[in-house]
């Protein structure tokens, strides 16, 4: 009875453990869109100047601001981590991103953890833009690793394209 009742609480300890590691690590993701989707949407002009899957950088425009500023985000700076693969039954190596937003010269770690960063940019047509300058929409989606999560849903991702009102 006593072997059934441990076995039954640790069993409950973990699947909260990996409920609540799961919704924090949705939450963290979730928030990290909001921020990017509600920087994008004040893109103005011709203002990307890149177009790198892994560096968005663009001018952005608010009426509290006198003249665009310029807005960073940047995501290739990588890490290795060691996990547990329960597949292949042994450590393998996991290459993650860390993501920096950047105005002005303040920088901020905004997510670590990230399997996969992904920047893809669109001209008025739908297309891969010719120069950075032709953005008319972004594309981006972020998989964060689940830390401490080594069965079932292991990542969580957020995908969004948005069109910012004021380009081209």
């Amino acid at each position: 009875m006593v072997t059934v009742m441990l076995g039954l609480t640790v069993t409950m300890n973990n699947a909260l453990y990996e409920t609540t590691q799961r919704t924090n690590a949705t939450a963290t993701v979730a928030a990290v869109g909001e921020i990017m989707y509600t920087d994008l949407n004040e893109a103005v002009g011709t203002g990307f100047s890149t177009s790198n899957p892994y560096l968005m950088v663009f001018q952005a425009d608010t009426s509290d601001q006198s003249t665009p500023w310029t807005i960073t985000y940047d995501a290739m700076e990588t890490y290795t981590r060691t996990q547990w693969d329960p597949v292949a039954h042994q450590n393998v190596d996991v290459v993650l991103h860390r993501l920096y937003r950047q105005s002005g010269s303040q920088r901020v770690l905004i997510s670590d953890n990230l399997q996969n960063v992904q920047f893809r940019y669109f001209d008025s047509d739908g297309q891969s833009p010719s120069s950075p300058g032709n953005v008319n929409s972004v594309r981006v989606t972020l998989v964060a690793k689940i830390e401490g999560v080594e069965s079932g849903v292991t990542t969580t991702t957020i995908d969004f394209r948005t069109f910012p009102p004021s380009l081209n």
